[in-house]
């Protein structure tokens, strides 16, 4: 889980235009939403339950989120707050390892 007012954090720190984070906000946050066929809008429905799995804009979220717990744990590795677990078998552990593999 994440909470919104993180994702949002995230949105600005990563210099998203603040009238897109205000629309994203609305939107997870019980907003009102509309769905667009072909040019024609059905009628407006409120949103309560924020994202579900499948939602297209989930995968956008769910890579920005990634990405800031990727910067906070290599942060937390250079102030020596956490550090690799394997170090005999991959320089600089486990953990550092597997986020540069992500990244």
């Amino acid at each position: 889980m994440v909470k919104w007012s993180f994702l949002e954090d995230v949105m600005r720190g990563k210099g998203f235009p603040e009238m897109w984070i205000h629309w994203i906000m609305q939107t997870v946050q019980g907003g009102h939403v509309c769905v667009n066929v072909n040019g024609h809008r059905g009628e407006y429905f409120r949103t309560f339950q924020g994202l579900r799995q499948g939602d297209p804009l989930s995968l956008l979220f769910f890579n920005l989120v990634a990405d800031a717990l990727s910067a906070m744990l290599d942060k937390a590795v250079r102030k020596g707050h956490i550090t690799g677990v394997m170090e005999y078998l991959i320089q600089g552990g486990f953990l550092t390892y597997s986020m540069q593999m992500i990244l």
